[in-house]
């Protein structure tokens, strides 16, 4: 419930504004505590290096791919971006390109995040129309790429 619509906010407006404006602040130092713990326990020290500009790139980086306008969003990047990197480090040198790629199309195709995606077809998914939709738009994308296969001038026949 938002703090403007709590009833006991008309008898003490000043005491609920001021809760309002420090609670998220104080629930994010809690987060980033435990985050810091968990770390600091996984990797079995804490030095600078957990300090670095990079780790603060992957933790921005997370945090708009999951998105930031929903709670979840910024779990399910990290999820995400800790997969990628340790697959993708796996497979290739340059496997930061393709974090900037997922990035870039994130920010274009989706600026709510893989939360805003989620949330958007949330209506779908309630009705039980998204395995409707999920495959007209799978035979409308193979359509497609087959009517660009037989119109390429390029092509070799």
């Amino acid at each position: 419930m938002p703090c403007a619509t709590i009833p006991s906010a008309r008898s003490s407006s000043a005491t609920i504004r001021r809760w309002c404006a420090t609670s998220p602040f104080c629930l994010s130092g809690l987060f980033a505590g435990v985050a810091g713990g968990l770390a600091a326990i996984n990797f079995e020290l804490a030095n600078s290096a957990l300090f670095s500009a990079a780790q603060s790139g992957n933790v921005l980086l997370a945090t708009f791919i999951g998105g930031a306008g929903h709670f979840v969003g910024p779990i399910l990047g990290a999820v995400l971006v800790t997969y990628l990197q340790n697959m993708l480090s796996d497979v290739t040198e340059v496997w930061q390109l393709y974090f900037g790629l997922l990035f870039i199309a994130t920010v274009m195709y989706a600026p709510g995040g893989l939360a805003g995606l989620i949330m958007m077809h949330g209506p779908i998914w309630r009705a039980g129309a998204l395995a409707g939709v999920l495959t007209r738009l799978c035979a409308d994308a193979v359509a497609d790429r087959r009517a660009w296969r037989w119109s390429d001038p390029g092509r070799s026949r």
